[in-house]
């Protein structure tokens, strides 16, 4: 259980802040990024109803939430999945 708890910290200090610095630099990141703000701004001159706007939000909070979980659980089996293969490659040496 040790192992668990030092993954987790390496994980969260890897996503919370290494990772900042590649999104900021990363091409691709920052054209969707762009795509977003614009479809946002778009949709926020569109009068919606408050009841429609309430609907909005929480199918995009919904949605970030889930990308949100998604990316981690991808990380982290990326990572685990590099520290197999290191353990692998460590045994035929």
């Amino acid at each position: 259980m040790k192992k668990d708890i030092v993954l987790e910290e390496l994980f969260s200090t890897r996503i919370n802040h290494a990772l900042e610095l590649s999104l900021t630099m990363d091409e691709n990141y920052n054209k969707v990024v762009k795509k977003e703000e614009n479809l946002l701004n778009k949709l926020a001159k569109i009068k919606l109803s408050n009841k429609q706007r309430l609907a909005v939000d929480k199918a995009f909070s919904a949605n970030n939430a889930c990308s949100a979980e998604y990316g981690r659980i991808a990380y982290q089996q990326g990572f685990q999945d590099a520290l197999k293969l290191m353990a692998e490659l460590l045994k035929l040496m």
